[in-house]
């Protein structure tokens, strides 16, 4: 080993020529071709056991009564989102058992909760729409 500095420019070049010897010896093989790009096919397919809850009426009706009835107090007093996550993986605890479908894995609680403002947007338009011909008739019936 030589008492040169390392950065002197001689030790730099013998460095550099020594690089070239190296890559011209790795250029005497063939390169490799890069690895072939696939076209993406899409998203890929969901987890097992993540498929969309099948909603049913009695479904629905139980979900109404867990959210209103049996776990409104909870609701109420629940101060943060955990909380509110909590109660809500409570009320789809209760869903599956009642109904023996995983409500837990297939429905997260925003999901539970969108789906029952949307069922209870539609009973409540059907009770007007109910209501609305209700009264209709009974002022049919009066005037007969």
């Amino acid at each position: 080993m030589s008492n040169e500095d390392p950065l002197s420019t001689t030790a730099v070049a013998q460095r550099a020529a020594s690089a070239r010897v190296d890559a011209a010896e790795d250029s005497a093989t063939p390169p490799m071709p890069p690895p072939a790009k696939t076209k993406r096919k899409g998203r890929p397919p969901k987890a097992k056991g993540s498929e969309a809850l099948e909603w049913s009426e009695p479904m629905t009706a139980s979900l109404m009564r867990l959210r209103y009835e049996t776990y409104s107090s909870k609701f109420l007093s629940a101060r943060n989102n955990a909380t509110s996550w909590a109660v809500w993986m409570l009320l789809a605890g209760e869903l599956s058992k009642e109904h023996e479908q995983s409500a837990i894995n297939s429905s997260p609680p925003q999901r539970l909760k969108s789906v029952m403002e949307a069922r209870f947007a539609t009973v409540i338009d059907q009770l007007q729409t109910q209501n609305n011909n209700l009264a209709a008739l009974v002022e049919f019936l009066r005037k007969q």
